[in-house]
């Protein structure tokens, strides 16, 4: 199917725009096979559009220049389409971005690492049918957490870990492009214990080849295993950020049927039956902000003494 009509059914679904609204499409300038989709898309539907073209440059960038922050000001956008590159450097300036668009904004379509195939084989290569399916398997999902004490996650690769649930509850996440997950932010302090067996994709790209072992106790994260020594003190080193890196900021459940545990994180983490742990801020009194996939999990909830599986491989 053409990627335009997969990209109005998200301008139609987890962006919710209508005729005549003003949608502001963010884009780098080797990203543009990324972002035409979006820009023909929003072109058929009638809406008001605004092309702001990023530079790439080599080096980090640490937030967006003035002259960006104004042009999205005095455009005052309804929805906005981000297709921008993924660099661990560069939190601040997705920070930057997504603040400076918020302003306005009743949606947003943040996509830092999106790559053209999603619209092929990907989380992007949803029909009106598929959001509406996926939407009430989120909702669903959702409903059946609600009062859970805790959750129990084990998967074929050794994961086997609990964290509580009291006075925290799920929720669906539409903001990234692909869409589609149910995360709980943050989970119970001082709840995390077991062993989280993990794909690592901060860098942008997954290392399905090297997993990252954690065993935690008692809330936080006691010991790092790896055997990619490069790979083991990246992850290290955003661990020993400070005390807070080292505590469980999200728990989230994938939910988009069309998105695949490949070596892109974004699409990744949004494949149902995948769950994803994060760690650190900005729920926790950190700095560091690191997502770790575990494909082909099983979760558990208990509730009042009586468990009950919510996401299986089969289920």
């Amino acid at each position: 199917m053409d990627p335009v009509v997969y990209a109005e059914a998200a301008f139609r679904h987890p962006l919710k725009a209508e005729k005549g609204d003003r949608a502001l499409i963010v884009y780098e300038a080797d990203r543009y096979k990324m972002a035409e989709p979006f820009i023909g898309a929003a072109k058929t539907l009638g809406l008001e559009t605004l092309l702001v073209r990023l530079p790439a440059p080599d080096q980090a960038r640490l937030g967006i220049e003035e002259e960006i922050r104004e042009t999205i000001k005095s455009f005052k956008p309804d929805t906005c389409v981000n297709v921008i590159r993924y660099r661990d450097t560069e939190t601040s300036f997705r920070s930057e971005l997504l603040a400076t668009e918020r302003l306005s904004v009743k949606t947003v379509g943040h996509s830092p690492g999106g790559t053209p195939d999603m619209f092929i084989d990907g989380g992007l290569a949803l029909t009106d049918d598929n959001y509406f399916e996926m939407y009430s398997w989120m909702d669903n999902l959702v409903a059946q957490t609600k009062g859970a004490d805790s959750v129990h996650i084990t998967a074929p690769n050794g994961t086997d870990f609990t964290v509580g649930l009291r006075d925290s509850f799920f929720r669906p996440e539409t903001m990234n492009l692909p869409t589609g997950q149910v995360s709980c932010v943050p989970p119970e302090t001082g709840t995390l214990d077991g062993r989280i067996v993990c794909i690592h994709g901060g860098t942008g790209a997954m290392r399905l080849d090297a997993p990252v072992v954690l065993d935690a106790v008692k809330g936080s994260v006691n010991s790092i295993d790896c055997n990619d020594p490069e790979l083991l003190e990246m992850v290290s080193t955003e661990f020993n950020r400070d005390l807070g890196a080292r505590m469980t900021n999200e728990i989230g459940i994938g939910a988009n049927r069309m998105a695949k545990v490949r070596m892109n994180p974004l699409d990744a983490e949004k494949n149902r039956g995948s769950i994803s742990i994060g760690f650190g801020g900005p729920h926790n009194d950190s700095v560091a902000q690191l997502n770790l996939l575990i494909p082909r999990a099983t979760a558990v909830i208990t509730r009042n003494g009586v468990e009950t599986t919510i996401v299986s491989p089969t289920h």
